[in-house]
């Protein structure tokens, strides 16, 4: 679906009380506002088989992680319907730059650092999604000023962009890509522990594993799931020990860059191309 097409959509869905609707046409208006939501994240997942899916783990991932941090329902709810639609922007960049198998170029690169932004404008006129506009808008920016689009740092994000960082990063590292295996699971959280603080909220990272630990504590004992054994094979053609093996694989992530990368672990913001 073109981007002026959502644009011509969301400009429709004004307020249900501007409308004057009753309280039950109110909810069943809420309801498809979160139907809506859904089709235009399946729109974007489904551009790529590989990422069937991403927009909704990021958005559990993003309202567990909250939950544990403290938040009440409402908020975790938000965070979770944020995920799916942080990446609508990418409607708005072409199939040649989103899918392309190899390292971005520059000019790729400048059109991946688009998509928050389009996503922003696509979904502001939605007055009932005005919450998810901050995740939408700056899920790339960095703790330390190096992220996009604004160059925020710290408190400056906002709380649902900086926890949405870390659901976005931790699925694209452990998802399956047509031009790299996927990370196991230990290995992601080692490189979200190493950019605490520099790349993501180090508060954000430690819940998230603090979560993990509690979850997994639950587990211990039962059987690999034949997912979890299928990435844990897929994933170790990559040696602890064996850093250009990491190094190839950082380079031919989404939007890595050899002038970018100050470190084999900070080089990881795999994001810009994380669908």
């Amino acid at each position: 679906m073109p981007t002026d097409e959502l644009e011509r959509i969301a400009s429709t869905m004004d307020s249900p009380a501007a409308r004057g609707e009753s309280p039950q046409q109110e909810r069943y208006s809420q309801d498809a506002v979160v139907r809506i939501m859904r089709a235009m994240s399946s729109t974007i997942d489904a551009r790529d088989a590989y990422t069937c899916g991403h927009s909704q783990r990021v958005g559990q991932t993003a309202a567990e992680i909250g939950s544990w941090m403290g938040l009440n329902a409402e908020e975790c709810e938000q965070l979770y319907l944020t995920g799916l639609l942080h990446d609508i922007g990418k409607i708005g960049v072409p199939d040649s730059v989103l899918l392309k198998t190899g390292r971005l170029t520059d000019e790729e690169f400048e059109l991946i650092k688009m998509h928050p932004e389009i996503g922003h404008r696509i979904i502001a006129p939605i007055a009932e999604l005005a919450f998810t506009l901050p995740g939408i808008l700056h899920h790339h920016e960095r703790v330390d000023g190096r992220g996009y689009p604004h160059g925020l740092c710290d408190e400056a994000i906002h709380q649902s962009a900086r926890i949405l960082a870390v659901a976005d990063a931790y699925d694209a590292m452990t998802s399956s890509r047509t031009y790299r295996a996927a990370m196991t699971p230990q290995k992601a959280r080692q490189i979200l522990a190493e950019g605490a603080g520099t790349q993501w909220d180090a508060d954000v990272v430690g819940a998230f594993a603090e979560f993990q630990d509690s979850r997994n504590s639950e587990l211990e004992g039962s059987e690999p799931s034949l997912e979890d054994q299928a990435v844990s094979q897929s994933a170790s053609i990559f040696d602890d020990d064996d850093e250009p093996d990491r190094t190839r694989w950082q380079n031919e992530s989404m939007m890595i860059l050899d002038r970018r990368i100050d470190s084999p672990f900070e080089a990881t913001e795999i994001l810009a191309r994380s669908r």
